[in-house]
């Protein structure tokens, strides 16, 4: 909550002081566009090769970050819009600041619950390696290990997935 009063509160400041920029919808459609261009080039690399999995969990969510930009301008776009209803700049500083606030305060407590995910994550594959470690302590080099019954995810979190054909215990 600290976090986005303070957002807010900067935000508000700022937004003040913006004039007639700030009411101009046609300004906030086209930060929309621009965020939507954005986020279909953050994803055309990816036309260029076959390797590419589209997912929201694991390793491979990564090629995601690049469009992320993207989805940040429509979302900062589509909330001044919205703002540049207000007839004065101080309603419209308001209501941006918010709105603001209240999607980074989201996005802040969605990172955090993600987070515990992945610390849990963590400890099941240290314990699945320990466990390991324990049941064969002489593994012969080029010795196959097929792992089962262990859920290689906590959520969104990765407890084990590798794209290579070869893992070694040691690099754990």
């Amino acid at each position: 909550l600290l976090l986005s009063l303070s957002i807010s509160t900067y935000i508000f400041h700022v937004g003040r002081s913006c004039g007639a920029a700030c009411s101009d919808r046609a300004l906030w459609l086209r930060l929309v566009g621009a965020g939507l261009i954005v986020f279909i080039l953050g994803y055309s690399i990816f036309l260029t090769t076959e390797r590419v999995l589209f997912t929201s969990t694991g390793i491979n969510n990564r090629v995601a970050i690049a469009a992320a930009a993207g989805v940040a301008m429509c979302f900062v776009g589509g909330i001044g819009w919205i703002s540049a209803v207000a007839r004065t700049a101080r309603w419209r500083a308001a209501i941006f600041s918010l709105l603001t606030a209240l999607l980074c305060l989201a996005g802040f407590l969605i990172t955090n619950v993600l987070a515990t995910q992945w610390t849990e994550a963590w400890r099941r594959e240290r314990g699945v390696l320990s466990h390991i470690s324990r049941g064969f302590p002489d593994l012969e080099p080029e010795t196959s290990l097929l792992l089962d019954g262990v859920c290689p995810y906590v959520g969104p979190a990765v407890v084990f997935e590798h794209d290579s054909e070869e893992v070694r215990l040691d690099q754990f």
